[in-house]
């Protein structure tokens, strides 16, 4: 439990807690009046003040005793705090720092002359193409059917060239909604000799990122009514000795995923307006 409230309440592990016990018992106990030497003062004169040379050596061997026990209480104490410092300290050379922070985004949009059944049939038949609609370009994932590659838009940040992957995953059809979470996070980075956009092979060990995007329709007054959803946890992993505060990281990398979230949510609707569009231009013609 913490010593004390406030900002600088510190809590203890269970052996600096039972070293500090142990330190306090030694100091109570040495500083008692029961371990020092009391020499009675009365007025039958001097034989009452004399103590014999035994009584004092065995009070003075007490004391000493006590008192190399606190010392070593005092010290195991000190160790057990050395020894969780340089703990802490291996600990955030071997993980790293992080920086966490989470993006949420929600945009309405309204398609006139179609309906939900229209929807419907359409999310059935193309749910890839109309909710991964708002990346540069996707592309399936070997051997995984209800997965696919999505590729952002390149970055360019000095004479280094990014781009990120996400690998996405459609949730089975339900009728008046659609699902896609995100598995994965890839940032790529452009080899110089091969030209070549490299992908990391662990790239949880980079970034921490979880996002679920849900995308619902319903009939409102003759028109579809469309709302999209877009929650991302993200989470940087950087080394500890990385020169720029986690702040000013956080400043840096929150605009880009902003961004990419409301670039997918309006491209997304971009295509559902072309598709509707048509649907429009069909019925007009007929």
């Amino acid at each position: 439990r913490p010593l004390h409230s406030g900002s600088h309440a510190k809590s203890w592990t269970v052996p600096e807690a039972a070293s500090a016990l142990h330190c306090l018992r030694m100091a109570v106990a040495f500083l008692s009046p029961a371990t020092r030497l009391a020499v009675p003062v009365t007025a039958q004169g001097a034989r009452s003040k004399e103590i014999s040379q035994p009584s004092r050596a065995g009070a003075a061997t007490q004391i000493g005793a006590k008192r190399r026990s606190f010392e070593q209480a005092l010290l195991a104490g000190s160790c057990v705090a050395l020894a969780r410092r340089r703990g802490r300290r291996a600990a955030l050379k071997a993980e790293g720092r992080s920086v966490s922070f989470v993006v949420e985004r929600r945009s309405t949009e309204v398609l006139p002359a179609v309906s939900s059944h229209w929807m419907d049939a359409l999310m059935r038949a193309e749910a890839a193409d109309v909710l991964l609609n708002g990346v540069e370009r996707t592309e399936p994932v070997p051997r995984q059917p209800l997965q696919s590659y999505c590729y952002f838009p390149p970055l360019t940040v000095g004479n280094y060239k990014v781009q990120v992957r996400m690998t996405c995953e459609l949730a089975p059809f339900q009728a008046g909604r659609a699902d896609v979470q995100v598995l994965e996070v890839n940032p790529g980075v452009l080899n110089q000799d091969t030209k070549q956009i490299e992908y990391q092979k662990d790239p949880k060990s980079l970034i921490n990122s979880s996002t679920q995007v849900e995308l619902t329709w319903r009939d409102s007054n003759g028109k579809l009514q469309l709302a999209q959803s877009a929650r991302q946890n993200f989470k940087l992993i950087v080394p500890w000795w990385f020169p720029i505060p986690d702040q000013l990281l956080e400043n840096a990398i929150r605009p880009f995923i902003s961004k990419a979230v409301q670039s997918s949510q309006e491209g997304v609707f971009r295509g559902l307006h072309k598709r509707a569009a048509s649907v429009k231009r069909l019925q007009t013609e007929a």
